[in-house]
């Protein structure tokens, strides 16, 4: 597994690749957000019932999960420390 983080402005992009469930969906590749409230947004997918592919996780350097949108796209969200 490899990943590269860049940050821009108050936020980050990352880009990674070798992780077995960050491949692409049936309609594109994987796209990670950083969000503000890493606990509050998890809180609120699962209320909305939104399909976890991988639970959230403390990486040591992050606070990540892994989703699925409606259309099967995964999309991760996370929060750096």
């Amino acid at each position: 597994m490899a990943f590269i983080e860049y940050s821009i402005g108050t936020g980050t992009l990352s880009i990674g690749a070798g992780a077995p469930a960050f491949v692409p969906g049936p309609q594109g590749g994987v796209v990670a957000l950083e969000v503000d409230d890493f606990d509050a947004l998890i809180k609120k997918l699962k209320d909305s019932n939104v399909k976890f592919v991988m639970e959230a996780m403390d990486t040591g350097a992050c606070h990540m999960a892994l989703v699925e949108d409606p259309e099967g796209n995964r999309v991760m969200v996370h929060k750096k420390k």
